[in-house]
């Protein structure tokens, strides 16, 4: 188009691309009841024209009514690695940022955690030290476990290189 010049054109949303993941309650898409608002902005804040969709109750998009767009329902995977982690949330400007950022209050691993724990070695504590070589070992053992898997990258940071750990 040249510039002054404007066009008219339809287009089409999918509703269940309204949809959120709900990894807590549901483990699935879940597209929540309410009225979403389609906006056409001429920037972030200047909204040209509007329209609202109102969803009347809760479609939960599971193995039972997947989405359309997917070949498989998507659903939580991962549960079992979670581990004690706060989430970063959106709700009011961010209100968990302090919480979810701060630094473990606890680096040790628990046995639980330490029994499905892998490496290139197997992780345990006398041969992490036994392989460890004496700069790698300049924090005390329990500040080089990891608490979760969320964290074993990081403890990955100070072992020797070419040694990947996994959960299984």
């Amino acid at each position: 188009m040249a510039p002054g010049e404007s066009e008219t054109i339809d287009f089409t949303i999918p509703v269940e691309d309204l949809a959120s993941y709900d990894y807590k309650n549901n483990g699935c898409y879940v597209l929540e009841a309410g009225d979403y608002i389609i906006s056409t902005n001429s920037d972030s804040h200047n909204v040209l024209d509007s329209k609202t969709y109102t969803v009347a109750s809760d479609i939960v998009y599971n193995e039972s009514n997947k989405r359309e767009s997917d070949a498989v329902a998507a659903t939580n995977q991962f549960d079992f690695a979670e581990g004690e982690i706060t989430y970063l949330s959106r709700a009011d400007g961010f209100a968990n940022y302090a919480e979810a950022t701060a630094a473990p209050a606890d680096y040790n691993m628990s046995d639980e955690v330490k029994a499905v724990f892998d490496n290139a070695h197997t992780y345990t504590e006398s041969t992490t030290r036994r392989t460890m070589t004496p700069t790698q070992r300049t924090s005390p053992p329990a500040q080089r476990t990891a608490s979760s898997w969320l964290t074993c990258a990081a403890w990955t940071t100070m072992i020797p290189s070419g040694m990947t750990c996994w959960m299984r």
